[in-house]
């Protein structure tokens, strides 16, 4: 489809519709393309927090990820690897189960 083409969306049992103009993407921005914080490899302070604790450990991030991401780090090389959440450059968190 072209730029400016018009799609209609409805749902006639509702009674409703509209219609999008289309648009080409242009692909991620400079600023979003490199928002990684945490790169694969980095080794990174992970935050356990629970009921009245928390505890910092050291891991390495599986994967790349932007602030507010999920990824996955290893504590051990032949450890399980383990979900956490970015929270900055070089830092991440989890909740205790």
């Amino acid at each position: 489809l072209a730029d400016g083409a018009r799609v209609r969306v409805a749902c006639p049992a509702a009674g409703w519709g509209f219609a999008l103009a289309l648009r080409r993407d242009a692909g991620p921005t400079a600023a979003a393309a490199d928002c990684r914080m945490i790169r694969r490899g980095d080794r990174i302070a992970v935050t356990v927090r629970g009921a009245g604790f928390a505890v910092q450990g050291e891991a390495v991030a599986e994967g790349d990820a932007c602030d507010g991401a999920a990824l996955l780090v290893r504590y051990d090389r032949r450890g399980p690897p383990v979900r956490v959440t970015a929270t900055g450059p070089g830092r991440a968190e989890m909740t205790a189960p």
